[in-house]
């Protein structure tokens, strides 16, 4: 993500995503640490054409994101009640202003309860 300015995930398997979002925020350290507009999305087999390093050999489909400059959150985000594997989904400026990764997953849900 820092180095390449790309991430990958399994294509609508195991909980991902089977529709690439259009910003994806990443935290480790129990804090956010940055969120990324998802510039191009394609489905890949193998990872060897654009990781040179990796077996050129097929496996299951991934998606492979090309990011965008990172947008760093102004305050520190910290994680909040999210299990260390767990993704979530949250409405951008919730998560820009929220105290917590959790708290804004929250708020989201209550937002588009009552949309």
């Amino acid at each position: 993500v820092e180095e390449r300015k790309r991430y990958f995930h399994p294509y609508g398997r195991y909980g991902w995503p089977s529709e690439p979002p259009n910003y994806i925020g990443f935290r480790y350290g129990g804090v956010l640490q940055s969120i990324h507009h998802i510039e191009n999305a394609q489905v890949i087999k193998n990872f060897h054409p654009y990781f040179p390093e990796y077996p050129n050999k097929e496996k299951e489909p991934y998606f492979l994101y090309k990011l965008g400059p990172a947008i760093r959150p102004s305050q520190k985000v910290k994680t909040g009640k999210i299990y260390a594997s767990g993704r979530v989904w949250a409405i951008l400026d919730l998560l820009l202003t929220s105290k917590t990764i959790s708290a804004a997953r929250d708020a989201s849900k209550r937002r588009m309860e009552t949309a």
